[in-house]
């Protein structure tokens, strides 16, 4: 077999294994934002891997390198485009982590064929890129075991992470006045914020509490609490939502079980397997906003739970 054609087949097999990595789906059930900030952080090193691979590849079979490496400064849009068909979410952020990847790949490979200070300098640049691109994953896991000890409360907007515990939809965080604010954009009818780290089991609830906080200038906003146990986006009759009229200022609302446990067309929700609950807004205007300052369970003695 001739150089090229091994060569080729190399790349072939090593860019099919990176692309079964960068474009396996995520299932409606993955909620753990640790797992998928990992996840997202193996754009640079999936990408650093494949630019070894393939400028050795082609320095082997004496081939030029700037096609190759055109193509996958090309691919990496590419494949965060094919993410959006496989589930995921493409984002800009993952496209400069995988471009970073390739750069690191280029460092790694210069590095390689350098000698004395400048190998040095070059490893020490490629080891540097790689710790920053693990800090955000470290940060996550971080705020999840503060979370994670400040159960039964779920969440509040007390960190610089507010971003990453919530699914944003039709809001923008933003820092005021010493705190983090969600801010109406009016691109969304149903502006909303569900949990990241969200207990599954509620057997053991008696009661969820909202604190929070509304300023804005609509006539009559509402806030809604909403839990789904079917996946994907139940029709209202299957899911349980609660209304709280918001006025100026700080309000809590107290939600019973003996609500929660059923769905609007009154079938028995099935509290063993919340997939998803969170907060959404009617009838506010582009610029109003909310602080959550906490969400807090209420344990009962129905059955342990599970966090």
């Amino acid at each position: 077999m001739s150089a090229v054609r091994t060569t080729t087949l190399h790349l072939v097999v090593v860019v099919a294994a990176l692309l079964v990595i960068l474009l396996v789906p995520f299932s409606a059930g993955v909620q753990d934002r640790v797992w998928r900030a990992w996840f997202d952080a193996a754009h640079l090193p999936a990408f650093a891997l494949l630019t070894v691979v393939a400028l050795a590849e082609i320095t082997r079979a004496r081939l030029p390198r700037t096609p190759v490496s055109l193509g996958l400064i090309a691919a990496v849009p590419l494949i965060e485009w094919l993410q959006g068909f496989s589930g995921r979410d493409p984002s800009w952020s993952d496209a400069l982590w995988g471009w970073g990847g390739i750069a690191v790949g280029w460092v790694v490979v210069l590095a390689i064929h350098a000698n004395g200070k400048r190998r040095l300098a070059l490893a020490l640049a490629a080891t540097s890129i790689i710790v920053i691109s693990l800090m955000r994953p470290v940060s996550v896991w971080r705020d999840h075991v503060v979370l994670r000890a400040a159960y039964p409360v779920l969440v509040g907007f007390d960190t610089r992470w507010v971003e990453s515990r919530w699914h944003i939809q039709g809001l923008v965080v933003v820092e005021e006045d010493g705190g983090w604010w969600a801010q109406v954009t009016g691109e969304d009818a149903y502006p909303g914020l569900f949990l990241v780290d969200l207990p599954h089991d509620w057997r053991g609830v008696a009661a969820v509490v909202l604190d929070v906080t509304y300023e804005g200038t609509a006539d009559s906003p509402v806030l809604w609490w909403r839990m789904d146990d079917l996946p994907g986006n139940p029709p209202y009759a299957e899911r349980f939502q609660r209304a709280m009229a918001l006025t100026g200022g700080r309000q809590v609302m107290r939600i019973e079980r003996a609500s929660f446990e059923l769905a609007g067309n009154g079938r028995a929700m099935a509290l063993e397997r919340i997939l998803a609950a969170g907060l959404f807004l009617t009838g506010a205007r582009p610029g109003d906003r909310l602080w959550v300052h906490r969400i807090e369970v209420i344990p009962g003695v129905v059955a342990p739970i599970s966090p």
